[in-house]
């Protein structure tokens, strides 16, 4: 691949939830009041009133106060528009205006939509969701020393005091307008702890099936105790055409000297919607890996945030997008160096054909206190045709005198030289061009460290690259 900055586009240029007890009625909260709200956007503070006493009444005061400051926040901020800096490459209206009714019950889905999901190689515990809803049919449970799995409103409701003590205090409902959307309206989700000082080799795989044109809102709470190792796969997949929209919200806590992957692999239709929030909190001596993976959707919007709290702590953040058609991706990452001698490192890739779009913002933050920071980040992007676009836009904010810290972005065609090579040995150029397009995703793909999974995302990959029209 070849970079240049005039290849096509290139530009450059949280809080802990509350335990007070809140009213449940967004009415109480002068829903209205927001003067960057749209009206279509209040449609969402009509749901929650419509819902909120009947399906949530039942919560305990701690996550009816959490409930209440997600909705409250949603309020005040409004709807995201293009007009807010942080959303300005993305435009979400198609989601608002599409008014999507939150999801009551599961549609249906059958054995083999699940088994078109499984990874091959995890077979011990995978958590199924459809339309939001756990389904205990469709699902794999099983012991395993030192993991423990549950279902995150049981849990929650159930007077679990870890969960209380994580939940909505690594992404808080004010960080932005749809996870405080987020905080509100979520109904089921996951639980899962490695337990402290144990290893856990195969990953916890949770498939999210949507099959009804609703808005879910799923949320996941992962929870390294200090000295644990584990993996959690997450995998979002549409069945059937519906144009559902998927509001994510994933937590993860590492305590001191734990270590933790997490893979997000986005696999939902071309008339969804998917919006996420991979939110992470690292203790003393603890590493986090994100990798995330994301095909699918009309549009999707990644944010992958991370805060090194703990000194001597490494993140390590991965990202690979793929879109074609119409098809817009993006993904916005904050690393939070709050401690001193920590390391981070954030490479991602992206592919793009006909008149897709792809989005990368990348924010480094060095607090004054992080010295010793050592941070890299690099974003690059291979146009596979005239009308693909990529905005992309680095960014440092140092506060620190002793760091090391570099950024680097890319937008660029396909090598012609190693093109020619290719040819010049017998490789036709249709070949030769996917080839290529697949050692730049194998790039991401390789860091992926449980063998199993790797190798399935990358013979998928191998095969959706047989489907862009600029490789066929």
């Amino acid at each position: 691949m070849t970079g240049s900055s005039n290849a096509r586009r290139l530009r450059a240029p949280v809080a802990p939830a509350n335990d007070g007890q809140l009213g449940m009625s967004a009415a109480t909260i002068k829903a209205g009041s927001s003067s960057r709200g749209t009206a279509p956007a209040d449609a969402f503070i009509r749901a929650f009133d419509r819902i909120a006493d009947e399906v949530f009444g039942g919560d305990p005061a701690w996550l009816r106060a959490l409930r209440g400051g997600g909705i409250a926040h949603y309020s005040e901020l409004g709807f995201p528009t293009p007009r807010h800096e942080d959303w300005r490459f993305t435009n979400l209206a198609p989601i608002r205006d599409a008014a999507l009714e939150p999801a009551d019950a599961a549609g249906r889905a059958t054995g083999a939509d699940v088994r078109a999901a499984r990874v091959p190689g995890i077979g011990s515990n995978v958590l199924v969701f459809v339309d939001g809803f756990y389904s205990p049919g469709l699902s794999i449970r099983s012991a395993v020393p030192g993991l423990r799995v549950d279902r995150l409103p049981v849990a929650a409701t159930g007077g679990d005091g870890l969960v209380r003590a994580h939940l909505g205090r690594v992404a808080g409902p004010d960080a932005h307008p749809l996870v405080a959307l987020k905080s509100a309206f979520w109904r089921d989700g996951a639980l899962i702890v490695f337990e402290a000082g144990r290893k856990v080799d195969e990953p916890v795989h949770l498939i999210f099936l949507s099959t009804v044109a609703r808005a879910v809102a799923p949320r996941v709470l992962v929870v390294g105790e200090r000295g644990s190792e584990g993996s959690v796969v997450e995998s979002f997949h549409g069945a059937g055409d519906a144009g559902a929209w998927t509001n994510a919200v994933t937590e993860v806590s590492v305590d001191d000297s734990a270590r933790v992957e997490h893979t997000k692999i986005l696999l939902e239709n071309e008339s969804s919607f998917h919006t996420a929030t991979i939110q992470s909190r690292l203790g003393r001596d603890a590493y986090f890996t994100s990798h995330s993976i994301s095909l699918g959707g009309l549009i999707a919007r990644n944010d992958i945030n991370t805060v090194l709290a703990g000194q001597n702590s490494t993140s390590d953040l991965n990202g690979l997008y793929i879109c074609r058609g119409s098809q817009l991706c993006d993904h916005h990452t904050i690393v939070d160096h709050a401690k001193a001698n920590c390391a981070s490192h954030e490479f991602y890739h992206g592919i793009l054909d006909e008149r897709s779009r792809g989005v990368f913002n990348g924010k480094i933050f060095v607090r004054r206190d992080a010295q010793k920071t050592d941070a890299k980040q690099t974003n690059r992007g291979l146009l596979l045709s005239d009308a693909a676009l990529i905005d992309t836009k680095p960014q440092l904010e140092i506060f620190a005198d002793d760091v090391k810290c570099t950024h680097g972005a890319t937008v660029g065609r396909l090598d012609r030289e190693a093109l020619y090579y290719l040819k010049a040995r017998g490789v036709n150029p249709t070949e030769a061009g996917r080839m290529l397009t697949h050692a730049f995703a194998g790039e991401i793909i390789n860091k992926i460290a449980f063998g199993p999974l790797r190798e399935h995302i990358d013979r998928f990959i191998f095969e959706y690259l047989d489907g862009m029209p600029a490789l066929r």
